[in-house]
C-alpha cells in the first residue's frame, strides 16, 4: 500500500514537471506515460484502502462485533497470562 502510494506521488510530481503531454521523437504530442503509470498506482492504493476498511464506505461494510462477543477488555481480562 505504501509503495503504490510512493509510485503515485512520484509520478505526479514528475508530471506537475514536465506535463500531461510530450511531443515523441516524430512530433506527434501524446499523453505523458506516467500519467497511466500514476492511475495505475491510484487504483491500487485506493484497491487496499478498500480492502483494509480505510474508506468510509468499506468501514461501513465491515461486521460490527455482535452484543454477545466478549469485549477486549474482557478478553484481556480473561487471559491466563495476565497477571505475569
Amino acid at each position: 500500500m505504501a509503495k503504490s502510494w510512493d509510485v503515485f506521488m512520484t509520478a505526479t510530481d514528475k508530471l506537475s514537471e514536465e506535463g500531461y503531454v510530450i511531443t515523441d521523437n516524430r512530433g506527434v504530442k501524446r499523453k505523458h506515460p506516467l500519467s497511466q503509470v500514476a492511475r495505475n498506482a491510484q487504483t491500487t492504493f485506493l484497491t487496499f484502502a478498500r480492502d483494509f476498511g480505510l474508506t468510509p464506505m468499506s468501514r461501513q461494510r465491515m461486521p460490527l462485533p455482535s452484543p454477545k462477543e466478549k469485549s477486549l477488555r474482557e478478553l484481556l481480562e480473561d487471559n491466563p497470562f495476565h497477571d505475569i
